[in-house]
Order: C-alpha cells, then sequence, then structure tokens
C-alpha cells in the first residue's frame, strides 16, 4: 500500500486529529516476546531522516498528499 492510498482511506475514515502527519514506511515491524509492537525504538528515532533508513513522508495539507521528507527538508 503507497503512501497516496494510506492519505486517502485516512481522510475517507479519521477525523482530521486522528490523521497521520508523518508516514514510515517499514517492511516490518518488531514485536515483543508478548507479540505487541515495539513502539520505543521507533518512538526513539522519531521523524528524523536522518536516524531513519526507511522512507518517509509528511502530509503536505496545502498540497493535498504525502511529500518525501529528507534532510533538508527536515
Amino acid at each position: 500500500m503507497g503512501a497516496e492510498t494510506v492519505r486517502r482511506e485516512a481522510h475517507r475514515r479519521l477525523p482530521a486529529y486522528a490523521r497521520p502527519v508523518f508516514l514510515r514506511l517499514v517492511p516490518g515491524l518488531d514485536l515483543t516476546g508478548t507479540l505487541k509492537l515495539s513502539h520505543r525504538a521507533l518512538a526513539a528515532q522519531g521523524c528524523d531522516p536522518g536516524r531513519i533508513a526507511d522512507p518517509l513522508y509528511f502530509d503536505d495539507g496545502a498540497g493535498g498528499r504525502y511529500l518525501p521528507l529528507d534532510a533538508a527538508l527536515h
């Protein structure tokens, strides 16, 4: 599923305050031993493209689409 599909579905299904501003596309999620999402590593990396190898996007509300977030834009 691509960034535009995620944006379209988020706008269709979620109220404005619940829509993701940042979108990180990962090949898989790290899980704990009890099959819960290991969110601490993700939270520690934040939305800094210098710390993340995965594709990272932000919702450009004015343009109505997700745009790639790179180091220069960050």
